[in-house]
C-alpha cells in the first residue's frame, strides 16, 4: 500500500469514527431514561451500542477516542455533573466497550463478541463499585462513608446490572442485524484488516496501568484520610 493509500485510509478512518461519535452523541441528546426510582439522576443511554458497532470496523484505540468524545462533549453541553460526571462517565464506557473492542479486534465472530460483551458487563461493574465508592461522597456531600456501602449495593449495582444487560442486548442485536452493512464498508475500505495489533496492545496496556494506579492512589488516600 501506497504512502497516499495509508493517508487516504486514515482519514476514512477518522471520518467514520466521526460518524459514529456523532450518531453516539445525537442519541444522548434524545435518549436519557432513569432505570431506578431510587437512583434519578442516574439515566441510562445507548451511545456504549454505537461505540460497540463501531468496534466490529475500527481498531480500539479508536473505540478509547470515542469514549472519550461523546462524555467529553456531554460535559461541555447537556450534563449538569461537572468534571466528575465526566470522569465517571468516561470510566463507564471504556470499562463495557474496550473489553468487546479487544476481544473482537484479531477475529470477529459472534463467540468473541458475545465473550466480549459478558466481560464488559463484568468489568463495568466492578469499576463503578471501585470508583463510586471513591466519587459518590464528593458528588453527594451529605452522604457519609458509613452510608455509602448500602447505597453502592442498592442503588448503584443494580443500575449498572440493568445498563449493561441493555447494553449487552441492544448490541448483540444491532451487531448481527448489521453486520452484512459492517462487513461491506468494513471491505470497501479495507477496515478488515486489524491493523496497528502492536500499538494497539500498547495503549490498552496504558490505559490499564494508569486505572490501577489511580485506583491505588485515590484508595490510598482514602485510607490515610486525605479525601
Amino acid at each position: 500500500m501506497s504512502i497516499r493509500e495509508e493517508r487516504s485510509l486514515a482519514v476514512s478512518r477518522l471520518v467514520l469514527a466521526a460518524l459514529f461519535i456523532a450518531i453516539a452523541y445525537t442519541s444522548v441528546l434524545f435518549i436519557e431514561i432513569p432505570l431506578l426510582p431510587s437512583v434519578p439522576f442516574l439515566k441510562y443511554d445507548i451511545k456504549d451500542v454505537f461505540f460497540v458497532l463501531a468496534a466490529g470496523i475500527l481498531n480500539p484505540v479508536y473505540s478509547l477516542a470515542m469514549c472519550f468524545a461523546v462524555p467529553f462533549l456531554q460535559m461541555l453541553t447537556t450534563s449538569k455533573s461537572g468534571i466528575i460526571g465526566f470522569i465517571m462517565n468516561f470510566l463507564a464506557c471504556i470499562s463495557f466497550v474496550l473489553p468487546v473492542a479487544y476481544t473482537i479486534n484479531r477475529k470477529r465472530n459472534l463467540k468473541r463478541l458475545i465473550c466480549g460483551l459478558l466481560l464488559g458487563i463484568v468489568t463495568l461493574n466492578i469499576t463503578m463499585i471501585l470508583w463510586n465508592y471513591i466519587f459518590t461522597p464528593i458528588f453527594i456531600p451529605t452522604m457519609s462513608r458509613s452510608t455509602l456501602l448500602p447505597f453502592l449495593l442498592n442503588a448503584i449495582l443494580p443500575f449498572n446490572l440493568l445498563k449493561s444487560s441493555f447494553n449487552f442486548i441492544l448490541s448483540l442485536a444491532l451487531y448481527l442485524s448489521l453486520w452484512p452493512v459492517l462487513q461491506k464498508v468494513s471491505q470497501a475500505h479495507h477496515f478488515n484488516c486489524v491493523d496497528s495489533n502492536k500499538s494497539s496492545r500498547r495503549v490498552g496496556i496504558i490505559v490499564l496501568l494508569v486505572f490501577v494506579v489511580l485506583t491505588g492512589i485515590l484508595y490510598s488516600l482514602l485510607i490515610l484520610g486525605v479525601i
